[in-house]
């Protein structure tokens, strides 16, 4: 029979093993995590797709503000820990600013809101070739961009302002976008970000809202894409009581440039320090960028209850601002679940096995194997492949090929019955030492 390793398919014994390792290489190597999605209010941003933030740049591009603007705080705070941050903008149904001069010359913002009044675009004379025009956009008082133009369709539209002249645009000193407006958040705009969010790859989201009523829709959410979709997905709101392992309950805050956080704020940085947490990662004692102090303070009988109740809170050590434990809701585990499963990094490590199988089997097995003794060998093969890839680098331990089964009863027809078992790594949180004095 063949062995495990193959190159190429053929109808009976497809080369899968190899597919398999490579997932399972490629999580570890480039460390496939760290996208959090976020629903936000904001006054620039495209409306009808998700704003993708990955650099600095980014921000003043695409949200209308550079990095330090305290109006994409929450960005900031999320993108700390982060690779990359999904926006969806909730209020962009608004009105965009427009303004007109001359015969026929129309700037429109780019995006619908309020940020779209700061524009302001000049008309004037080219000093080389007075035929010509410069014309320039101004964000505040930034040049955001600058074209010459010697006719009306050589005008292209830049990040902030899109243009529609008839002749070549007459001189302005500066003409003001007026008109912007925000659209108002209600209940449908969350409904509406779930069904976009369920389209859409990324490991966390968060949730940063206060009503009861939205935030028990958006657990039944996360469960629905964990449990019934298989997608293996983790959101995290402010002081709910989820009692899940797919939810994260941020009980309290931090200090932060003089400011104090709410729970709700605090939303943004737990939720991208659990994106960026790798698989053999934990957020255990992860210290709080920039965080001053823990609000509000708890004593030692506070932080066991928290812990108990399955809170995600900071703490003061005296010396940093600090995540106490790296857990989630999960307080009463289920039929087949332990306290393990309320330590994130285990939660990391089996949502990322469940992932990665699911999109190899959808990929490369479903409709592609005969459901025959050599397809079941080659099946398991690759997944001993992957889960020794994921013992190599200590995301599991004590791992031995014959945790992999594959139900020769069941697995008739065009239905296979597997399984595995699994022994994730966690960290070192309670070390205990005896000083004997001799």
């Amino acid at each position: 029979m063949a062995g495990g390793t193959f190159t190429g398919y053929n109808k009976t014994r497809p080369g899968l093993y190899m597919n398999f390792v490579s997932a399972a290489q490629n999580r570890i190597a480039t460390g496939e995590r760290g996208t959090v999605l976020l629903p936000l209010e904001l006054d620039w941003g495209a409306p009808d797709q998700l704003i993708t933030i990955e650099t600095e740049q980014d921000f003043a591009s695409k949200l209308g503000y550079n990095m330090t603007d305290e109006r994409v705080f929450p960005v900031k705070e999320a993108k700390k820990r982060a690779l990359t941050v999904l926006v969806s903008r909730l209020n962009g149904d608004g009105v965009k600013a427009s303004g007109s001069w001359g015969e026929g010359s129309t700037a429109t913002a780019k995006h619908p809101g309020i940020r779209g009044n700061a524009i302001r675009v000049s008309v004037g004379p080219n000093i080389v070739d007075e035929t010509s025009k410069d014309v320039r956009t101004y964000v505040d008082a930034a040049l955001v961009d600058e074209q010459t133009i010697s006719s009306p369709s050589d005008i292209k539209p830049n990040d902030w302002a899109d243009f529609a002249f008839t002749a070549l645009p007459a001189d302005t000193a500066g003409t003001q976008l007026e008109g912007g407006t925000n659209s108002t958040v209600t209940n449908q705009s969350y409904v509406e970000f779930l069904a976009t969010a369920e389209k859409e790859f990324f490991d966390v989201v968060g949730f940063p809202v206060n009503d009861d009523a939205a935030k028990e829709m958006f657990v039944s959410f996360i469960k629905r894409m964990r449990d019934q979709e298989g997608k293996r997905i983790v959101g995290v709101v402010p002081r709910y009581s989820a009692d899940h392992e797919g939810i994260i309950n941020v009980a309290n805050a931090v200090e932060i440039d003089g400011r104090q956080l709410t729970p709700l704020e605090a939303v943004y940085w737990v939720a991208g320090a659990s994106a960026g947490a790798q698989i053999t990662d934990s957020n255990t004692y992860a210290v709080y960028d920039g965080a001053t102090d823990a609000v509000p303070r708890m004593i030692n009988s506070e932080i066991v209850a928290a812990l108990k109740s399955g809170e995600f809170i900071f703490v003061n050590d005296g010396d940093r601002i600090k995540v106490e434990q790296d857990i989630n809701s999960l307080v009463n585990p289920r039929e087949k679940q332990n306290d393990r499963f309320k330590k994130n990094r285990v939660i990391r490590v089996l949502d990322a096995i469940s992932n990665d199988f699911r999109r190899e089997f959808s990929t490369n097995y479903i409709g592609k194997v005969d459901n025959n003794g050599d397809g079941q060998t080659n099946l398991k093969a690759g997944m001993v492949g992957y889960m020794k890839v994921f013992q190599g680098e200590g995301a599991i331990q004590n791992f031995v090929p014959d945790d992999v089964f594959i139900d020769p009863v069941n697995s008739v027809g065009d239905q296979v019955v597997a399984g595995i078992a699994v022994q994730p790594v966690d960290s070192m949180e309670k070390i205990y030492i005896t000083v004997e004095v001799i």
